[in-house]
């Protein structure tokens, strides 16, 4: 039998880790207030609008001389117009209308011998219809009317538009108004005519030649309403007033 002691197992010694001095912690001082470089604030300013700028006084006398020359040249313009009426160069009527007036002052250019082809829609439609159908036997108009003669021409003419000719014109002023009434007389129509002169106590037969402008006349006549120029006229007779 072995007699041999086992070997004792002996445990290490533990090695314990040298300790290492340390340095006392270095005492850290507290930071020091730096003072702001930034500029200081400054409150907000009040933005305040933009002043107007002076009036220009030199546009201004501008505008006062343009509306002065505009209103003389108003002014010379009615005086020529009044001017080139009174003379009857031109019809004032076309230029301002009727109601610019205390009364209408549109020129009636009714004529004795002219009539128009196409009546307006009154009686005298419906005699142009009987006309048509040939049951017309006849039509007549008699008027009476006085006025002051304007012009009167014995050299004459033709009618404006119409190509036609006229041999004597009167134009008669009717009453205190602008207004005219126009007499056409064709060769044809000429021995169809009677003048007289009204001295008060008589009646006496005149030319046509005697008119004067000036007189004062009254006119009555009898037309056919239907006829065409120149067999419009049936009689006229002229007196002329004292």
């Amino acid at each position: 039998m072995d007699n041999t002691v086992p070997p004792v197992a002996v445990p290490p010694t533990p090695v314990l880790p040298t300790p290492v001095p340390q340095a006392p912690p270095t005492p850290v001082s507290p930071p020091t207030a730096v003072p702001s470089t930034s500029a200081p604030q400054v409150p907000p300013t009040a933005v305040l609008p933009p002043a107007s700028a002076p009036e220009d006084s030199g546009s201004k006398n501008g505008f006062k001389a343009f509306l002065l020359e505009a209103g003389i040249i108003a002014v010379l313009v009615v005086i020529l117009l009044f001017v080139l009426s009174y003379f009857k160069i031109i019809n004032l009527e076309s230029f301002l209308p009727s109601s610019s007036f205390g009364k209408p002052t549109k020129s009636i250019s009714s004529e004795v011998q002219v009539k128009n082809n196409n009546p307006p829609e009154t009686g005298l439609t419906n005699l142009s219809k009987l006309k048509k159908n040939n049951v017309l036997h006849y039509a007549t108009a008699t008027s009476e009317f006085e006025g002051t003669i304007n012009a009167i021409n014995t050299k004459g003419g033709i009618i404006p538009g119409r190509n036609k000719r006229f041999a004597i014109e009167i134009i008669l002023g009717l009453g205190e108004s602008m207004d005219t009434f126009t007499l056409l007389y064709s060769q044809e129509s000429l021995p169809k005519i009677k003048v007289l002169a009204n001295s008060g106590k008589e009646l006496k037969s005149i030319q046509l030649s005697d008119l004067k402008v000036g007189d004062k006349v009254v006119v009555k006549q009898t037309t056919n309403t239907i006829g065409q120029y120149p067999n419009v006229l049936i009689d006229t007779v002229i007196t002329k007033s004292p």
